[in-house]
């Protein structure tokens, strides 16, 4: 009997931290090369910290990525599976350093990432989002992990640059966004590719992404 009152308390904060726990759904649409690419996202955000889980569908490709981040939203544990590309990912941050196992291709994985002061941030077009919504500054640093192309499984430093304030039509609505410009910080890496993001001024939404070449781009649909 006397274990009781402590078991209450117990209970009564794992409902309370369960109950102050907020997930939500998305899904974007994206096209590249005539291709149709979705990206389903589950978000869930709690006095904890968050987790993210994204599930791609590309040409009859399903890939999975599980992000963990803080309660600042810097990304702790990051992995990424996909069974057709023969590949399971974990990479975990400790300190500034961040250790990638596993396997990509079929082929081993094991190597490490030093960081700076920049945060880790993945994937970059949600993490923007925080920051969107703290101060909508002019810009901001952050490192990342690349899925694609000659970044696969390589860690590099961008830079999100606010550009203008813009109205633009997403599902037949009318939405105020603030349009940020994102590229590698290396000069010579930001001549091969950029981007650009649009995110809901009233509480930084993601929206909507136009890269560099006009076939690609991203779109929230629901």
């Amino acid at each position: 009997m006397k274990f009781k009152p402590v078991i209450s308390i117990v209970l009564f904060f794992l409902s309370c931290s369960f109950l102050a726990a907020e997930t939500t759904t998305r899904t974007y649409l994206e096209k590249d090369e005539n291709k149709r690419i979705t990206h389903v996202i589950t978000w869930e955000v709690s006095p904890n910290g968050e987790n993210i889980i994204i599930k791609t569908d590309k040409n009859n490709t399903q890939s999975q990525q599980v992000i963990s981040g803080d309660i600042h939203g810097q990304t702790l544990s990051w992995t990424y599976e996909s069974e057709q590309e023969r590949s399971n990912i974990t990479a975990v941050r400790t300190g500034k350093t961040i250790r990638m196992t596993g396997t990509r291709w079929g082929k081993k994985v094991d190597k490490s990432f030093d960081l700076d002061d920049y945060p880790w941030n993945q994937p970059f077009q949600l993490g923007v989002e925080r920051f969107v919504r703290q101060d909508g500054g002019k810009s901001f640093k952050f490192w990342t992990i690349g899925t694609t192309g000659p970044g696969d499984m390589k860690i590099a430093r961008f830079e999100a640059s606010k550009k203008r304030t813009e109205d633009i039509v997403i599902n037949g609505k009318i939405e105020k966004t603030l349009c940020y410009k994102i590229t590698f910080t290396s000069f010579i890496y930001s001549m091969f590719w950029h981007g650009y993001y649009w995110y809901r001024v009233s509480d930084g939404f993601f929206l909507r992404y136009k890269g560099k070449s006009a076939s690609s781009s991203s779109e929230y649909v629901q």
